[in-house]
């Protein structure tokens, strides 16, 4: 969220290099800082490391269905989240709206409403269940997206809102249900956590460049029929783990 914020009156006052340049420093400073201030680790056992050990580590976090379906929910679900926040700038700032780029940024303060989500969804999640939760996630979304059709500015912000808090509370009760998964299935959690982050950021790179082409050629219905669809994606991957037997852990 600050990354974006950051970005918006700086590409207003010195163009978007700068803008980009500016994220680059905050990156460096956040890496500073980290670097400096993290505590050291406690109770950490080193696995041994190796070609094979990995290899097999990575195997068996690719041989459980459920694994593989939540891979699939954070990949979609961060694909369709992506792809309208990254078109979302071209359509506040063109004629129809007219906001200037720092404007536009301000809308990206609803980032909070995933903050208030994912709280929402890990209470829910223990009265619940994980699997009831995580598709209700998504139709929060879908419902989202639906209101940002319409040509009202407080609409649009609304119906972002919206999307974004469905989006966290897919992505919340996802990645925090990879773990245990994992620990249940005598998988190690480290290897499933990573992949869940690696399809995550995939479905970032591939889908949020989908939505700059969905924009392009079909303005904002298009980049909602995209964002749609794998949300939807999403939700179908949900409630089929929902039919999955569940691991004693």
């Amino acid at each position: 969220m600050t990354g974006r914020l950051a970005t918006g009156p700086v590409a207003d006052l010195w163009g978007w290099r700068w803008a980009l340049g500016a994220v680059a420093a905050l990156a460096l400073v956040c890496a500073i800082v980290v670097w400096f201030a993290l505590p050291a680790s406690r109770h950490f056992v080193p696995r041994p490391a190796g070609r094979r050990t990995a290899l097999a580590m990575t195997r068996r976090a690719l041989s459980d269905p459920v694994l593989l379906a939540l891979y699939g929910i954070g990949m979609l679900g961060c694909g369709g989240f992506v792809a309208v926040f990254n078109a979302l700038g071209f359509r506040l700032t063109s004629p129809q709206f007219g906001l200037s780029l720092g404007a536009a940024s301000l809308v990206f303060l609803v980032y909070a409403c995933g903050s208030f989500g994912s709280a929402v969804a890990g209470r829910l999640a223990d009265r619940f269940g994980r699997r009831a939760v995580a598709p209700a996630g998504a139709v929060l979304a879908l419902a989202g997206l639906t209101v940002t059709l319409s040509g009202a500015l407080v609409a649009v912000v609304a119906g972002i809102a919206l999307m974004t808090a469905g989006f966290f509370v897919v992505h919340g009760v996802a990645s925090g249900w990879v773990p245990v998964r994992a620990h249940a299935g005598g998988v190690a959690a480290g290897q499933a956590a990573s992949l869940y982050l690696f399809a995550y950021y995939l479905g970032s790179s591939l889908f949020g460049t989908a939505g700059g082409h969905a924009w392009s050629y079909a303005g904002w219905p298009g980049v909602v029929t995209l964002s749609a669809v794998l949300f939807g994606g999403a939700g179908v991957l949900s409630l089929l783990v929902r039919r999955t037997p569940v691991l004693p852990t």
